[in-house]
């Protein structure tokens, strides 16, 4: 990547301007500064940065903003939704929603690739989604992409599933998971992010509905060669607003997922096995509300959540082995009754 750009910390803030015009208004301020001589930057190729844990490694950062703030280089008005902006391999990426009709629900979603360095786009994907959210606030989306070796993988919020060449946009495949899974609208559409890729292969906490009291399909592994199905879980957990990651537990790779849905009377829990006997740490107990936060693997082998609300609803946290064709294997699951974050 070019190593003059913006770093981490500052490319996240630049694009923090609202829009809700197709044609959205750039504005171009200045050249950015040179970094300091040895300064380390990172790519942010995921929700969660590169680690999966909210960390980077970058260095020679202001330890104190000015008075007024950073100085902006550029500024882009966007859409709606809650997507972060990522960046890898010299580009940028951003999610989000477009000409929204709040009579009829029908707008467009758009993921635009930009120039980190002065925020022109080189290319944008868009497709019509038909979504309000049911207590009116914004229709999305919530997921975020993710971006590995020249490619774009992301969700919409309602369950359309790209994945695009970084360069060009090119679309190489496209799942409906509503379709292909029944799922159902939540409470604010569909929102789990991609796990990131392990080997030939991206995870979703799909949350599907099936026939009957067993559920649909709950979590699918995707060949990133061209989105075919590897393998499938079935149970009656739904869809959350976490993003599945992936770590090594007792010595085995494996994919975390925070499933939830919604139940009634409502019941959730945040246990988290940490090896394939069954050991647990468990939350306190907490009134209900949604699931909206992600897993964030230690260094040690274990695991905790990170969590942008107070309390979780309808929560189970599975550990999977990632490997295999007709099916993960089970190394922990618990579901029990609210926590707090």
């Amino acid at each position: 990547m070019n190593h003059t750009t913006l770093p981490t910390s500052l490319l996240l803030l630049a694009i923090a301007g609202t829009g809700a015009g197709q044609d959205l208004k750039l504005t171009y301020h200045t050249d950015p500064k040179a970094l300091p001589p040895g300064a380390i930057v990172e790519d942010w190729p995921r929700f969660l940065g590169v680690r999966d844990n909210a960390t980077s490694e970058e260095t020679k950062l202001l330890g104190k903003w000015p008075e007024g703030g950073p100085s902006k280089v550029w500024e882009l008005e966007t859409g709606e939704g809650y997507s972060s902006p990522l960046f890898a391999e010299g580009r940028m990426v951003y999610f989000h929603r477009l000409n929204h009709s709040t009579l009829t629900g029908e707008g467009e979603e758009a993921i635009d690739c930009l120039d980190p360095a002065t925020g022109k786009r080189h290319w944008r994907v868009k497709y019509p989604v038909s979504y309000s959210d049911r207590y009116g606030f914004s229709p999305g989306p919530r997921s975020s992409p993710v971006l590995h070796e020249g490619r774009v993988y992301v969700t919409g919020v309602t369950g359309i599933f790209h994945c695009l060449d970084l360069k060009t946009g090119a679309i190489r495949w496209k799942r409906d998971l509503q379709k292909d899974y029944a799922i159902p609208t939540y409470f604010f559409g569909y929102g789990p992010s991609p796990s990131p890729v392990w080997n030939d292969r991206i995870i979703l906490n799909v949350g599907g509905r099936g026939a009957g009291a067993a559920g649909g399909v709950c979590v699918a592994a995707f060949s990133t060669k061209d989105g075919s199905t590897l393998w499938e879980v079935k149970d009656q957990w739904g869809a959350s607003y976490a993003s599945p990651t992936i770590t090594t537990l007792q010595g085995i790779e494996c994919a975390v997922v925070a499933a939830a849905g919604e139940s009634r009377p409502p019941m959730a829990d945040c246990s988290l096995s940490m090896s394939s006997q069954g050991r647990f740490m468990t939350a306190s107990p907490g009134g209900p509300t949604n699931t909206n936060r992600s897993l964030l693997p230690r260094p040690s082998s274990s695991a905790t959540t990170g969590s942008t609300s107070q309390t979780v609803t309808d929560l189970a946290a599975w550990f999977l082995n990632t490997a295999g064709t007709s099916g993960p294997e089970w190394y922990g699951r618990s579901a029990g009754s609210a926590c707090t974050g």
